[in-house]
């Protein structure tokens, strides 16, 4: 378990060794905490994969499912595969950056849509 504070040094996260933390914070030795975890706020961390079906659900939601199906039309045919056949989405995905630029939407934008997953 690593811990890290942000930079102003007034809230502490807590990660287990496979999350990952933001790198603006500061990762500091437990003795240096002086809190009881109680005080510790868990961290968002944002999945790194989310099935096609929960995929294509939020996106209904958000009312994106219907434009990224026409980028997709418009799209080469190894790319019209990629989404007809994967059983999930990758956050780190070319098809995911290919999309974002596609519709315009922001990193932290997407970060959101797979939070909601």
């Amino acid at each position: 378990m690593r811990k890290y504070k942000t930079t102003t040094g007034d809230t502490y996260y807590l990660f287990d060794d496979n999350e990952v933390a933001d790198p603006s914070w500061i990762q500091v030795e437990e003795d240096e905490i002086g809190l009881p975890d109680i005080n510790f706020v868990p961290p968002v961390v944002i999945p790194q994969s989310i099935s096609m079906r929960q995929a294509r659900l939020i996106l209904l939601q958000h009312g994106l499912l219907d434009d990224i199906e026409a980028a997709i039309v418009a799209a080469d045919r190894a790319t019209q595969i990629e989404w007809e056949y994967a059983q999930e989405v990758s956050r780190n995905h070319p098809l995911i950056t290919q999309m974002c630029a596609a519709l315009g939407l922001q990193e932290s934008e997407v970060d959101n849509l797979f939070l909601d997953g």
